[in-house]
């Protein structure tokens, strides 16, 4: 931003130059609280019937096709050998209702 400001002071002369604000905003997340010892994973792994070597894929958040947080580029990107053997994958999401799809059947 220096760099830039430096260009415009030389190239229109520009006596004073307004950079914006870049504050570092904090999601909120607490990592802590995701940090699980391998008991754990292994019990649920046995609760939810996904066998230990199988791919799980959990999206926490909101689901908005027409905002943010469109879920297209993380489907392509787990069907991208060789992240994925669809055999050996489960996903999961998770949001604030449930998203009705007339294909979709819960299992």
């Amino acid at each position: 931003m220096e760099a830039q400001e430096e260009y415009l002071r030389e190239r229109l002369g520009i006596a004073r130059v307004m950079l914006p604000q870049l504050p570092v905003i904090p999601l909120g997340v607490h990592v802590d609280d995701f940090s699980f010892s391998p008991r754990d994973r292994e019990e649920a792994r046995k609760t939810l019937g996904v066998s230990q070597s199988a791919l799980i894929v959990l999206f926490v958040g909101r689901l908005s096709f027409h905002a943010k947080a469109h879920p297209l580029a993380m489907y392509q990107a787990l069907g991208r050998p060789p992240l994925l053997d669809p055999c050996k994958a489960n996903f999961g999401a998770v949001g604030p209702r449930p998203v009705y799809h007339p294909g979709y059947r819960f299992r």
